[in-house]
This record gives structure tokens, C-alpha cells and sequence, in this order.
């Protein structure tokens, strides 16, 4: 095609006074992007064009899969470990440019050795586990090495594990639980005292604990954030469920969680803050042979609504619910479900609350209980279990894959996912002849 005679004299005099339209700038954040397989992260993405012209954004994935969102990508890595190129293009209508961010894969299921926490005289029960700022990881549990049993801690730092043991007292300290707010790091737990069970606070900041605080009498607490508080619940008088929260002013007492059940199963319960509130999972009864997974869920302007059951149990029913929030603040339930068909076979079953979503079941030939659940990612879960032979095993969405094996002859799984969707988990195990606390996790060491 030939260019007019007017058109390239203009082309010529602009080139000549530098003129030149200019590729737009690109920069990407972070500039290093590492993460495990399957775990999406968000990418902010900065355009400035030096002429002010508008710009077109599109952007691609070598393995990944990348999607533009305002000012952002959102990236999902692939499934399996290695490197991924992301790309994205700026275009202005005359000129582009290209910029790229190489992403480290990790795999999502490459669990470091087992490595024991602390090594103690007695046996170790009941770990709890959370993530802090810095992705420093906390442990929690109580110790029979001491008379009566208490709370010991241990915390993961770049000079390995520092472990102490909490003064909550003369009397038996049993069954923590952590949650991590920020910098604070708050724990519950329950002790036992002239013949009956009080639910403790105390919290964690600056490198010391706060002196213990009674919130009331009952037992296994679970505690979950929404808002900016710290919201606990737990098995009060006659195992009703009792709701506590933590707000700028101090702690305000509910009281009992409104529940019209005629039969309540004590042997867990699992609260969860989400992007609406608060999700109380709990194990009721209408009074026949089951006991039935339900959710009960709480607003700051509406208080606790009716229970929902979130699945019907065939037979003797669910044990053992689980629960977490994953990065969209929904929620995600797993739970032990009595196989109909063979009377001491539990199967692990995971389910969401949104409507219409169908439960999964998981696990291996058997016996599977204690189940625990981790969202490094939204929607994908990360799932914990004990087997038939009391092995611990993990699987991860779709269950697909044959679950893998972690260790031998375990107990009480915890799991957790950090802020990069990486993992961390601990159990109990018998080193040689004492239950000791063990540890493992996805993230590169």
C-alpha cells in the first residue's frame, strides 16, 4: 500500500521533533511471585501511559491460568510444581508493551519430614495451631509432663522452635486453642476446677501473655474473628452453647446460643467468622437415631438465626465437624459420616453452605475420623484425617488423587493454611514410648 505523500511528511516532522508516541509503562507487584500449585494470588498491575492515551490491558499464562480485574490479575498457578511465565500487555492504540513476572511453583503437596516440636517426659495432647504476622507458626497444647497437666507453647521463628510453658495456675489446663489477630495471638482454653470445667482467655502481644481470664463455666471453646473481634463459643451448663465476644470495651456475654434441638452432641464444635458474620457448626438431633451436621448463623444487627441443617445423616450420623473460612469468606464444613451400610465405616465428608452444593466424601477403607480442613485457596480445600490404623493422612480438592500417608500411628490432627497458601500441620505421636508433638508443612525451608 503506498503511504501519501502528506501523511509521511507528517510521520518525518514528528519523528524529528520527538514526537514519537511512547509505549506505555508497566509495573507488576510483587516483582518475585512464589506459591504453591493451585493457589490463586492477586497481582496489582500500574499502567501509565506518557501520552494519557486509554489502554487496553490483556494478560496470559504459560502453565497458569490469569484473568484481568480493574488494576489487578488475578492468577491461579497450575496444579503441578515448576516454573509459570505471567504476561501482561498494555496497549494504547499505536504502541505496546509487555511486562513479565516469573512465578516458582511449588508443590502442593511436597510435605517436609516430620520434625518433633519439643521433647517432653510426659505425653502431649490435643495440639492447636495458628499463623502468625511473618508467617511464624504457633503451637499449642496441653502437657502431661507436669502435675496437674497445663498449656505448653512453641513458636516457630528463624532460630527454630522456642517453647514455654503457660502459668494458668495450679489446676489441670486442658484442650488449647489459638486464633491469630494480627500481631495478637489470643488462647483458649479450659480448666478444671472444684469438680467442674471454666473456659480461660489469655493473649499473646509483645512477646508476653496476658494473665488468664475466666469467661465461664463449659468446656471446649472454639473462637473465630469478624470484624475486629474476637468471638468465642463453647459447651456451658447442660452442654448448651454459649456465645462471648471480645470487643475495644472488653468482653460482652451473650449467653446462650438460641438452639430448638431436643439432643445436642458435645463432642465438638467448630465457630468460623465469614464474610457476613459468624457460622457455628454443631451436631443435633431431632430425637430419632441420627445426629445431623448443622450450621447456625450469626449477624451483628440479627443475632443467631434457627439452625440449618446441612446434611441429613442416614444413621447413627456425624462426628467430629470441622470447619474454615476460605480467602472469600465463605465457609467450607467437613465432618466423620457413618457409612449407612457398614456400621463402624466413617467416611470424611466436605461441604460448603452455599445452596445446591453437593457433598464430597473422601477417605479410605474403614474407619476415618478427627478430620481437619485448610482453604489456601478459594475454592480449593486441603483436608487432614486419621485412618483405619490411626495413619495420618492428607488429600486435597478434587480428591482425586490417592490420599498421601504423613506418618504412622497418629492422633488429634490440626492444619492451617498462611497468607501464600502454603500449609502447616501438626499432630501427636509416640516417640519412643511418650506422645510427643510433631510438625510438617508445604512451605519451602
Amino acid at each position: 500500500m503506498r503511504t501519501l505523500p502528506w501523511l509521511a511528511m507528517s510521520a518525518a516532522l514528528l519523528a524529528a521533533s520527538g514526537c514519537v508516541n511512547k509505549s506505555p509503562v508497566i509495573t507488576l507487584g510483587p516483582d518475585v511471585l512464589r506459591l504453591p500449585g493451585g493457589v490463586m494470588r492477586t497481582v496489582s498491575v500500574d499502567v501509565v501511559d506518557p501520552e494519557g492515551d486509554p489502554v487496553v490491558l490483556t494478560v496470559s499464562a504459560d502453565r497458569g491460568f490469569a484473568t484481568i480485574e480493574g488494576a489487578a490479575v488475578r492468577y491461579t498457578a497450575p496444579q503441578d510444581a515448576g516454573d509459570d511465565s505471567l504476561r501482561v500487555q498494555a496497549h494504547d492504540g499505536t504502541t505496546q508493551s509487555i511486562a513479565t513476572l516469573v512465578v516458582t511453583v511449588d508443590d502442593p503437596m511436597g510435605w517436609t519430614e516430620p520434625e518433633q516440636v519439643a521433647d517432653t517426659p510426659g505425653n502431649s495432647k490435643s495440639p492447636a495451631l495458628a499463623v502468625g504476622p511473618g508467617g511464624i507458626v504457633h503451637i499449642a497444647w496441653h502437657d502431661f509432663s507436669d502435675d496437674p497437666p497445663t498449656i505448653r507453647h512453641a513458636a516457630l521463628t528463624d532460630g527454630g522452635w522456642q517453647t514455654s510453658t503457660l502459668d494458668l495456675g495450679p489446676d489441670k489446663v486442658l484442650r488449647a486453642q489459638l486464633v491469630a489477630d494480627g500481631p495478637t495471638l489470643h488462647l483458649l482454653c479450659e480448666r478444671f476446677l472444684d469438680g467442674g470445667y471454666e473456659v480461660l482467655h489469655a493473649s499473646l502481644g509483645d512477646g508476653t501473655w496476658s494473665d488468664a481470664e475466666v469467661l465461664g463455666a463449659g468446656r471446649k471453646a472454639s473462637g473465630a474473628l469478624f470484624d475486629g473481634d474476637l468471638h468465642v463459643v463453647w459447651f456451658g451448663e447442660d452442654d448448651l452453647p454459649e456465645h462471648a465476644w471480645l470487643g475495644p470495651d472488653g468482653w460482652v456475654q451473650e449467653g446462650l446460643v438460641p438452639l430448638v434441638a431436643p439432643y445436642i452432641n458435645p463432642i465438638r464444635l467448630q465457630l468460623l467468622g465469614t464474610a457476613e458474620g459468624l457460622e457455628l457448626g454443631i451436631l443435633l438431633s431431632p430425637g430419632e437415631t441420627s445426629y445431623d451436621m448443622n450450621v447456625v448463623r450469626w449477624t451483628a444487627a440479627g443475632g443467631w438465626e434457627e439452625p440449618v441443617i446441612l446434611y441429613v445423616s442416614p444413621e447413627l450420623g456425624a462426628e467430629e465437624p470441622a470447619g474454615v473460612s476460605d480467602p472469600s469468606g465463605a465457609a467450607r464444613w467437613v465432618w466423620a459420616e457413618q457409612d449407612p451400610a457398614e456400621l463402624w465405616t466413617y467416611d470424611i465428608v466436605t461441604m460448603g453452605t452455599t445452596p445446591g452444593l453437593e457433598p464430597a466424601r473422601v477417605g479410605l477403607e474403614g474407619f476415618n475420623a478427627s478430620p481437619a480442613v485448610a482453604a489456601p485457596s478459594e475454592p480449593g480445600l486441603q483436608l487432614v484425617w486419621i485412618g483405619e490404623t490411626e495413619d495420618l493422612y492428607v488429600a486435597r480438592q478434587p480428591f482425586m488423587d490417592e490420599p498421601t500417608l504423613i506418618s504412622a500411628a497418629s492422633r488429634a490432627p490440626a492444619l492451617a493454611a498462611d497468607p501464600d497458601g502454603y500449609l502447616h500441620l501438626t499432630w501427636v505421636a509416640d516417640i519412643a514410648g511418650v506422645e510427643q508433638i510433631l510438625y510438617a508443612t508445604t512451605r519451602p525451608r
